[in-house]
């Protein structure tokens, strides 16, 4: 129950004031108050600067809070209205202005009722409101007012404002303005204001909300159903689109997910996208395996990523959980983690940089190309030109080969593809790379026996390095395919793009070859292959040669394998020492060759020779 205190203060002239059909009714001149109390204390104060008949002009309503006696928490001011002198509900169809007490938030229209029972102003034309950004934090940390361009506006058709619930409903063609910040337009906006009368708590959106971002490192523009702010003491506070919130760049990147939170930071407006989160942008087609004499098609297709979350940082965009991305037909990434650069004029991907369980999948018409590791780094150059990093358990799978290694660095510089490889380095290419490399017969086996199909060939080494079908691989370097293997320091690769074929081998330092039971060691052997069959053609051996296998041995300072007639020359004081066929089952007899050049028939198993050279028998093998 309100206790009504009725007080009229005159100057001037008074006449009888009665209460009439409409209101009050009579002539007051000279000014007027009436006050409300509840519990002892002041709740509403009515002033006014005259009455004339039912019209009361120059109205101010005062509005006390029980814990804030010493001024009024919010003030009406109106030119003039018409009151209930009962219910003390009054209205008026001309201009009205509602403000906080210490002026952080204003409010103003035209057309108005007032109901004192519900304590409900409603504005019903031409509402705005203007809200201090000084006084946003709280009504107890009161700041200098900040010029007019650092307010926000909140502009609509109709307002109802419950002063008791410290709320503010705005409808129909609601608009925000937050200058160099954002500019919001929906169909309704409710204002939760805070207990000290400055500032507001929350706002919330609905009904075709857009948001343009007015901050020039994000011009963004985004819609939703929905939209809810909340004032947070540590920051701005946050802004977060609901019901189907979607988003576009100014430079053309564009994305959707279930929710969408907008922070200013010290750094700019964080920008975050959550739950099954979408995003395109744009990126040069590139290609991992094209030919590089072979002119690249560009592509418009844009860059689909999904994920469970992204958000855009300045220049950076940050996706999280479950991502993958996809260009097109062309390829698939998916990881943990992934970090795109990006031109926030153009939407361009700057790099890509992708971490934990990565996976980029190409696909081509000469099959896919798979690329795995823990950390990927995709930098695109001018034109078709990219640099592709992965580390850690790196791997590249295609039809031609399986590459791995601790980082793999791809790279393509005009028609120049290169590839390298570091740290546990290995290589695995088809058997018929090249058909085979026979040099020994040994065991009864035809030196030209078909090769396995099933073994791959395997090059072990610490690093390798492959540019325009040449490949170099260092360090510890071991090679192995069906019954043959071979160690050295360095490997020499020459390889044909075209015929995806082997063309040369050349290995030097510490050179170890064995096939079957025969052993080669050397400094250096150099091989070559028929680029029509694939077939090895000849083969080179040079300094401190050695080979032996069960049929004999042989030494020199140079060694000529003809894989097609078997026979073996040797250079640079030459020894061959070849076991014999037993002919009295006495375990066979040696035949020993020195000097000049030697010619060693494995398929006969003849000794020839030619300049200053020897042959003898040998009862007993030397040993050497």
């Amino acid at each position: 129950m309100y206790l009504l205190l009725l007080s009229l203060y005159l100057i001037g002239n008074l006449e009888m004031v009665a209460q009439g059909p409409g209101g009050f009714q009579g002539n007051v001149r000279g000014g007027w108050e009436l006050a409300l109390t509840e519990e002892n204390q002041i709740s509403t104060r009515f002033r006014g600067e005259s009455i004339e008949g039912d019209l009361l002009k120059g109205v101010s309503i005062e509005f006390f809070s029980p814990d804030q006696q010493e001024g009024p928490s919010y003030i009406i001011q109106a030119p003039n209205c018409i009151m209930d002198p009962v219910t003390h509900d009054a209205h008026s169809p001309e201009k009205i202005s509602l403000q906080s007490g210490d002026g952080g938030v204003q409010m103003s229209g035209v057309g108005w009722h007032w109901s004192h029972g519900s304590s409900e102003l409603t504005i019903s034309n031409r509402v705005t409101t203007v809200i201090k950004k000084a006084y946003l934090e709280s009504a107890t940390k009161p700041q200098q007012a900040l010029q007019t361009d650092s307010n926000i506006t909140v502009q609509s058709r109709q307002l109802v404002f419950k002063r008791q619930q410290g709320l503010a409903l705005f409808s129909k063609d609601v608009s925000i303005l937050d200058p160099g910040t954002l500019q919001l337009n929906c169909q309704t906006l409710t204002l939760t204001l805070t207990s000290e009368s400055s500032g507001f708590r929350e706002i919330k959106a609905s009904g075709e909300v857009a948001i343009s971002l007015l901050a020039e490192n994000l011009p963004v523009t985004a819609r939703s159903g929905r939209a809810i702010y909340q004032a947070r003491p540590d920051s701005e506070g946050q802004l977060e689109l609901i019901d189907a919130p979607s988003w576009n760049h100014a430079g053309g990147a564009s994305g959707n997910g279930n929710l969408i939170r907008m922070e200013k930071a010290e750094n700019g407006t964080q920008f975050v996208v959550m739950g099954q989160a979408y995003l395109a942008l744009e990126m040069q087609k590139f290609d991992l395996k094209s030919n590089p004499k072979a002119s690249l098609e560009q592509t418009s297709e844009p860059v689909i990523v999904h994920s469970q979350t992204y958000s855009l940082n300045n220049d950076e965009v940050i996706f999280l959980n479950a991502v993958t991305a996809v260009q097109g037909a062309d390829w698939k990434l998916s990881c943990e983690k992934l970090v795109s650069g990006w031109n926030r004029e153009t939407s361009q991907i700057q790099y890509l940089e992708a971490t934990r369980d990565v996976r980029w999948t190409q696909s081509s018409v000469k099959g896919e190309v798979i690329t795995s590791c823990n950390r990927a780094r995709y930098t695109p150059g001018e034109e078709e030109d990219y640099t592709l990093e992965l580390e850690d358990h790196a791997s590249v799978t295609t039809r031609d080969y399986v590459a791995k290694g601790d980082t793999i660095t791809m790279e393509q510089a005009g028609k120049q593809q290169r590839m390298h490889v570091a740290g546990n380095g290995y290589l695995e290419m088809p058997v018929d790379t090249f058909n085979e490399m026979r040099l020994f017969k040994t065991s009864g086996a035809p030196a030209s026996q078909a090769p396995d199909k099933t073994n791959p060939i395997k090059i072990h080494a610490d690093q390798y390095a492959f540019a325009d079908g040449k490949g170099a691989f260092t360090g510890e370097v071991h090679v192995e395919w069906n019954d043959t293997q071979m160690t050295c320091r360095k490997l020499d690769t020459d390889y044909d793009v075209e015929s995806q074929a082997i063309r040369s081998l050349v290995a030097t330092g510490e050179v170890a070859f064995q096939q079957g039971d025969g052993v080669l060691t050397c400094h250096s052997m150099h091989s070559w292959f028929s680029p029509e069959t694939g077939q090895l053609e000849g083969a080179k051996a040079q300094t401190e040669v050695l080979m032996e296998h069960p049929n004999g041995k042989a030494s020199g300072d140079e060694a000529v394998f003809n894989p097609l007639t078997q026979l073996i020359e040797l250079k640079g004081d030459p020894r061959i020492l070849a076991k014999l066929p037993s002919t009295r089952n006495d375990g066979g007899k040696y035949v020993l060759a020195e000097g000049g050049r030697l010619f060693w028939n494995q398929e006969r198993n003849r000794l020839s020779g030619r300049g200053d050279y020897q042959i003898q028998t040998l009862e007993q093998a030397e040993k050497w």
